[in-house]
């Protein structure tokens, strides 16, 4: 009886020993993924951000007007120019992001597929692409300007974007169902380069529509849309058109005939 009485106390101190070790080595080598767990939150260290454009071949496709009004002569000075200008958080905004992100689960945990994506976060200088939140594969990309508004809807619209990127067969299926055909694009000379939309074309109730540079650009924003109604914005790009609408919904409630869009972010 008291052999096993010693047995029991030898393995409950053995027990309480090794959580002990596990936490401390947990703690002293594992701080960012402990951020990670928390928030559900990775801030993206410079050097990885920049890999992520480069592997991804975003500014390899860039035109004339593409590197034009970003100020490079070439394809290497736009390189060296995303370099040079991605850099780390500041402490008070990660904590900003934090919060956003904090207040952005509530509104997306009935959402599940949508919910369950990770945010990732990388930080650019106003240099990049004019300021503009914008995305690469599965992170976003903040600037300063960003900052000093630090807006919920803009996080959200963004994590649209990533999540059309991560479920394009779904995405087809629901532009489909809002008479949006995809077709195969033609060329790339005078269209603006944009890290959140697909390399597709697309027509809506039979017209083709897109967007590309005007005469001698000298900004990001120097664009128009082709065959469009400036006074509907279903007819900019699906990609953009269902990241504002689904970022709407989200803040301000879904009607009774919105189960298309509720079953996308949902199954």
């Amino acid at each position: 009886m008291r052999k096993c009485y010693f047995l029991l106390i030898s393995f409950v101190i053995w027990l309480i020993f090794l959580t002990i070790s596990f936490n401390y080595i947990y703690r002293e080598n594992c701080d960012t993924y402990e951020k990670y767990y928390e928030h559900n939150i990775t801030f993206v260290s410079p050097n990885e951000a920049y890999m992520n454009i480069i592997n991804n071949g975003y500014i390899n496709k860039f035109n004339k007007n593409d590197m034009k009004v970003r100020n490079c002569n070439n394809i290497e000075d736009c390189k060296n120019l995303y370099e040079k200008n991605i850099i780390s958080f500041t402490e008070k905004e990660k904590n900003i992001l934090k919060k956003l992100v904090e207040e952005a689960n509530i509104k997306l945990q009935k959402f599940n597929s949508f919910y369950n994506i990770p945010w990732k976060f990388a930080k650019v200088t106003n240099k990049i692409d004019n300021g503009l939140p914008h995305t690469h594969n599965d992170t976003i990309y903040l600037a300063d300007l960003y900052f000093e508004k630090s807006s919920l809807d803009t996080i959200i619209h963004e994590k649209i974007h990533i999540y059309q990127k991560m479920y394009p067969e779904k995405t087809d299926i629901l532009y489909k169902k809002y008479n949006y055909e995809k077709i195969e694009r033609e060329n790339n000379k005078n269209r603006r380069a944009n890290p959140d939309l697909n390399d597709f074309d697309y027509k809506h109730n039979g017209k083709l529509i897109h967007s590309e540079y005007t005469e001698n650009p000298s900004h990001l924003g120097d664009i128009k849309l082709v065959n469009s109604n400036k006074n509907s914005s279903i007819n900019e790009h699906p990609d953009e058109y269902f990241a504002y609408t689904i970022t709407h919904k989200i803040l301000n409630g879904f009607n009774r005939e919105d189960d298309r869009l509720i079953d996308y972010l949902t199954i």
